[in-house]
């Protein structure tokens, strides 16, 4: 369906396998996220109260993450030798490997926040503290992104996705997250040329039933608010997530940072005004009406930063992790209900068939005006 700019779906799975819809697969990271998509519905059945993506584990490529956070499991257990004691890694991080230090090795640097937080709105857990969305899969954290731009650290992301075709077997691999997006607008899909991602993509959809998930891209109002998404969302192999509101707020102006590539600090900031609405598409969510595969919360979502804290944050960067854990439910439950994995494409046919659907608010480019990045 299609109206104004965009409609697509957004849903949750129902109780029964045959009407998983995108909410559920929505599962949610705090209060607000957890009653729009009906994940507290779905926790409160007992039928499906072990449905928390168990088993099963999410890589998440990004910076650098807090290892050792609460959210992301006890640490009573030597992750390398499987004996008890604390080695610094939170027990449900199963692997860790950073590709961008020189030899690549399991120490984390340049830890961030970013990556913190997606891998908390993915799977984070803290008993009567915090929920994620597969609060029972494990975690798979490898560093990707440090610094320098975008374009940098293209070896380093294809070496990330090698290693999980490799592996995906061994830990049980179902979801890729990859809360990040390069600077050009694609109006039509494509293969990222340049990158070299695309045939990784491919094989671990065709071969591993892994499917690869990222955010579309924040530059909505710095493209005037044309249509299109950024890369890798804008591959055919990759789930593209669109980010809405978990909640009502008043009209107010917000500021939104945006850096190019990986710097925060690097791009543009611009200024825009809203009244946003739940379900409603974030202002600055780029778009698209075939690559934008998904919506998800996205602004303001709660979850995990370093130090083992915790804050709200907003971006395409939250709603893409969301996604990521929904998959993990959906294969957990399709395995149980139907003995083999969804691919790639019956997860889209499902959420597109069976969600609720979003109609875009279609913003008004005069809502956004570029400001000079003070950083």
């Amino acid at each position: 369906m299609y109206s104004q700019l965009i409609t697509r779906r957004h849903g949750f799975v129902r109780l029964r396998y045959e009407q998983l819809e995108r909410r559920l697969l929505m599962a949610v990271a705090d209060v607000e996220a957890r009653q729009v998509v009906g994940l507290d519905l779905l926790a409160a059945d007992p039928q499906y109260s072990d449905i928390d993506g168990r088993g099963y584990s999410v890589a998440i490529l990004d910076h650098g993450i807090d290892l050792n956070h609460p959210y992301f499991g006890d640490d009573l257990v030597n992750n390398s030798t499987g004996q008890p004691g604390s080695d610094g890694v939170s027990d449900r991080i199963v692997h860790h490997w950073n590709f961008t230090s020189n030899p690549p090795g399991p120490t984390h640097e340049e830890v961030t926040s970013h990556g913190t937080h997606v891998t908390g709105i993915a799977a984070g857990f803290k008993t009567n503290v915090y929920s994620g969305v597969a609060l029972g899969a494990n975690i798979i954290a490898m560093q990707v992104l440090g610094t320098g731009t975008f374009g940098s650290h293209s070896d380093e992301i294809e070496a990330a996705l090698t290693w999980i075709e490799l592996n995906a077997a061994a830990y049980n691999i179902v979801a890729v997250n990859m809360s990040f997006s390069n600077d050009t607008l694609y109006t039509i899909p494509s293969t990222g040329s340049g990158l070299g991602w695309h045939d990784n993509f491919q094989r671990l959809v065709d071969n591993r039933q892994v499917i690869p998930i990222a955010s579309v891209g924040n530059r909505y109002g710095y493209f005037d608010s044309q249509v299109g998404v950024g890369y890798p969302a804008a591959d055919g192999y990759v789930l593209g997530v669109d980010a809405t509101w978990d909640k009502s707020q008043d009209y107010r102006p917000e500021f939104y940072s945006h850096g190019t590539g990986v710097s925060a600090c690097a791009g543009e900031t611009w200024l825009y005004q809203y009244e946003s609405q739940v379900d409603q598409v974030a202002p600055f969510s780029q778009r698209h009406a075939i690559m934008s595969d998904i919506f998800a919360p996205g602004a303001d979502i709660f979850s995990s930063t370093i130090g083992g804290s915790s804050s709200g944050a907003l971006g395409t960067t939250q709603a893409a992790p969301f996604v990521t854990g929904a998959v993990a439910i959906a294969q957990q439950l399709s395995m149980r209900e139907r003995g083999v994995k969804l691919t790639l494409s019956q997860f889209r046919e499902l959420v597109n068939s069976t969600g609720a659907t979003i109609i875009d608010n279609n913003y008004d480019p005069n809502d956004f005006q570029l400001i000079p990045n003070n950083c």
